[in-house]
């Protein structure tokens, strides 16, 4: 049987501490919950559910404390933890469709504002790399004009290129978002505000501003009889992962999973009261 570890974060009470009190609290909050299984595609989901301490070194010694008890135990990896994504803990394919469900929640917002992301002005602000090629190749799929917001060019001249061969889309880089006012949606991995009030907000930026749509969260459905709430990308991707010689489109649609919930924290965005 297929063995994934989900570790996932409790964000009910958020606190950010690290101390000689704090590191045994966080050891008697992590818990170890009920093993799920999917009998359909032979897999089981081991669940630790680790304290909401958002204190980089107490996060990662909480997370450091779990694999080495669990190692060798599991197949893969699940993480949902502090931000959607860390390079540390996620994997190629993880990441490949994170990428995929935040380009067609953007997509499926903007049809709702009367729009096609196909003829759009994505902005796109990343600075980690891989992360960066992998969003633009998603949104090479499905746009026509995507912006990098970068004030290195040279270095970012081999990303064009590469997405310029294999998609045939042709990207447009500019030093500031004023150089380029007419943006419909902002993808982003920064802590800052912009002048589009449409942003995916991939490090959970907390903003609180009314005006706009901001996301930082999506949640899948699955048709299996399982007890979990929350389905995230990233346990998508891990429970998906061995199907991934087909486009993930098409992995989706034979095993009957859609996008349920586009959220901002715990807030789904109600579409029509934009």
């Amino acid at each position: 049987m297929d063995t994934i570890l989900y570790v996932y974060l409790d964000k009910k009470r958020i606190y950010n501490k690290y101390n000689f009190f704090t590191k045994i609290i966080d050891i008697f909050k992590t818990k170890k919950l009920k093993d799920i299984k999917i009998d359909e595609l032979d897999i089981l989901i081991k669940r630790i559910e680790i304290p909401s301490n958002l204190n980089d070194i107490a996060y990662e010694k909480n997370l450091s404390r779990i694999l080495t008890k669990y190692n060798g135990k599991y197949n893969e990896l699940s993480l949902n933890g502090k931000s959607l994504y860390n390079l540390n803990y996620t994997s190629e394919f993880q990441m490949q469709f994170i990428s995929y469900s935040i380009v067609q929640s953007i997509r499926f917002v903007l049809m709702n504002l009367n729009k096609s992301i196909k003829n759009s002005n994505i902005l796109v602000d990343i600075d980690d790399e891989k992360l960066l090629v992998s969003i633009l190749k998603e949104l090479a799929k499905e746009s026509r004009n995507v912006i990098l917001l970068n004030n290195s060019i040279n270095k970012i001249e081999k990303i064009r290129e590469t997405i310029m061969s294999e998609y045939g889309l042709s990207i447009e880089v500019i030093l500031q978002e004023c150089d380029l006012p007419n943006i419909d949606f902002v993808v982003t991995s920064k802590n800052k505000e912009y002048i589009c009030n449409n942003v995916w907000y991939i490090k959970d930026f907390p903003n609180n501003s009314n005006r706009g749509i901001f996301i930082n969260s999506i949640l899948y459905k699955v048709p299996w009889d399982i007890s979990l709430k929350e389905m995230p990308p990233q346990l998508i991707a891990s429970i998906i992962r061995k199907q991934k010689k087909r486009s993930i489109h098409e992995i989706l649609k034979s095993n009957d999973i859609t996008l349920e919930s586009i959220l901002y924290n715990d807030d789904e965005i109600i579409l029509g009261n934009q």
